[in-house]
């Protein structure tokens, strides 16, 4: 028996066009957010940088400094006691629940979001707005979905959306928000995946630009492009870039099972990074808060090479220590400050006269370094400096910092931070026992292309329910035979979907063995 395809239908359409106007509303309530969070952290960080001029000049004040970071500590710590899931930057948990493994109140993430972010950077933490941002604008999703009820499958795009428009309103990168949910959350591409998440980021975008203004979130006056004759430099620079990237990622363990060993109260460890942020205060306090403070001094051009490479030393462990400890915060921030240093500093011994150059390289590479995710890196520092002209020197440096890295082993900073999460996570949230709608592109040369659907040894929680090969969505049965460029859709239960997801796809991009004949 011969199925004939049927085109797209009215409803089909109908679905998307909801879509598209739901992403609409999240890329708005996300933006707000965003933009909400990213104002107070910029009054927070003038406060830092005004700051420790008046404490040090008494004891009395020293004295109160300290007992006010304790207070702030424990209250951190309480606010991650009472939502278990607002810790650290919130990328984890999104690609966990994504993935269904947990199932976070929204409104609680919000609230615990915001006051216990405000309240690490307050105390001088060295962590970012990104990654809350980027939790916030998916719960934001979340809680549109829930208010609409709309059924588990498209939660996920809404939830998606929102984690996008997060990242667009946090950095003014529209564009990096759309790649990093296909790059770094869903690890795939699909239509309406594209569709509703270009939608929630320039609506966030917009948002972020009729308030912040239009300005890139690093401005910086090059001269001239790097010579062809000085490329030899790029390469010696995404080596040393990978090298640290390995070393971010060794730090982050070591400081993690530092705070695992501790036999105190989770509540209480987070006091550490407050009382060393006091000590910080006092002696270097331009490592304070997500680096603002501490890019304007160095581009002041006072700053030696030797204190360069103290700052970059210090707030390369503080930033680490601050955020295994727990407390909500990013690392986007903190790792992009730390780039911008190692350029400056690279550039001082090499070439001077392209100091913002290699700032530019160097903040790129160094994300690729530690996040793996290069796509993503290039097009938010284009999108933060407003420097389009950069494609292939920035392009050099990453894929060589991404090359060093994968071929060292080390895994990807948000990969290891999600199997601290789920391995943590012992008693594992079931969302619920309804089934789920995923997508799987069949890639080119992979061992599906070609056969039968009942010649292949699907996952036995996975139903195939229907295949779009544009412009037609076909219902399959056994003898359907799969073609590359097919989207399947696929019916899980929810218990099982990362399980499932994980099994399809490998199946969708493992090539046959020796090529296809």
């Amino acid at each position: 028996m011969t199925m004939q395809p049927i085109m797209i239908g009215k409803r089909d359409r109908i679905d998307d066009i909801k879509l598209i106007l739901e992403a609409l509303v999240i890329g708005t309530f996300a933006g707000l957010i965003a933009v909400m969070y990213r104002f107070l952290l910029h009054h927070i960080e003038d406060f830092l940088s005004w700051f420790p001029g008046v404490v040090r000049e008494n004891g009395l004040y020293i004295l109160a400094m300290f007992i006010g970071l304790v207070f702030l500590g424990l209250i951190v710590g309480a606010i991650g006691k009472w939502e278990r899931y607002c810790g650290g930057s919130g990328i984890p948990q999104v690609r966990a629940e994504i993935k269904g493994y947990i199932n976070p109140n929204p409104l609680r993430i919000l609230v615990a979001k915001i006051v216990g972010g405000a309240f690490s950077v307050l105390g001088g933490l060295s962590v970012g707005r990104e990654g809350p941002s980027i939790q916030m604008g998916a719960m934001a999703g979340k809680t549109v979905a829930r208010v609409l009820k709309r059924k588990p499958t498209t939660e996920k795009y809404l939830l998606t959306c929102g984690a996008s428009a997060g990242l667009a309103a946090a950095f003014n990168a529209p564009v990096a928000g759309v790649l990093f949910s296909l790059e770094e959350i869903h690890h795939h591409f699909s239509r309406k995946l594209l569709i509703s998440s270009i939608t929630a980021t320039v609506t966030a975008d917009f948002i972020s630009k009729l308030f912040v203004g239009a300005r890139p979130v690093f401005t910086f006056k090059l001269q001239e492009q790097i010579a062809f004759s000085h490329y030899w430099m790029i390469i010696v620079l995404g080596v040393i870039l990978a090298v640290l990237g390995i070393l971010y990622k060794r730090l982050m363990e070591i400081f993690h099972g530092f705070y695992d060993r501790l036999r105190l109260p989770a509540q209480v460890k987070t006091v550490l990074p407050f009382l060393v942020s006091g000590l910080l205060v006092l002696f270097l306090p331009q490592v304070l808060g997500g680096g603002g403070i501490m890019i304007k001094a160095m581009i002041s051009g006072s700053t030696t090479i030797k204190m360069m490479l103290l700052l970059f030393v210090v707030k390369l462990i503080f930033s680490v220590f601050s955020f295994s400890s727990g407390v909500p915060g990013g690392i986007f921030f903190p790792i992009l400050i730390l780039g911008s240093t190692t350029g400056m500093i690279f550039a001082q011994i090499v070439a001077p006269n392209y100091t913002e150059s290699f700032i530019i390289l160097a903040m790129a590479g160094f994300l690729t370094a530690v996040v793996r995710a290069p796509l993503t890196s290039i097009i938010l520092i284009f999108e933060m400096t407003g420097r389009l002209n950069y494609l292939l020197p920035v392009s050099i440096v990453c894929l060589i910092a991404y090359a060093v890295t994968n071929w060292s082993g080390s895994l990807p900073i948000y990969d290891y931070l999600l199997g601290r999460l789920l391995n943590g996570n012992k008693t594992k949230d079931i969302i619920s026992t309804h089934p789920t709608m995923i997508h799987a592109v069949v890639q080119p040369g992979c061992c599906l292309a070609g056969k039968r659907i009942a010649d292949v040894d699907w996952p036995r929680e996975a139903l195939i329910v229907e295949i779009h090969r544009s412009p037609y969505e076909i219902i399959p049965h056994g003898d359907t035979v799969i073609h590359t460029g097919d989207v399947l859709h696929i019916i899980v239960a929810h218990h099982e979907l990362a399980t499932v997801q994980g099994m399809i796809h490998r199946l969708c991009i493992n090539e046959v063995e020796g090529g296809n004949e």
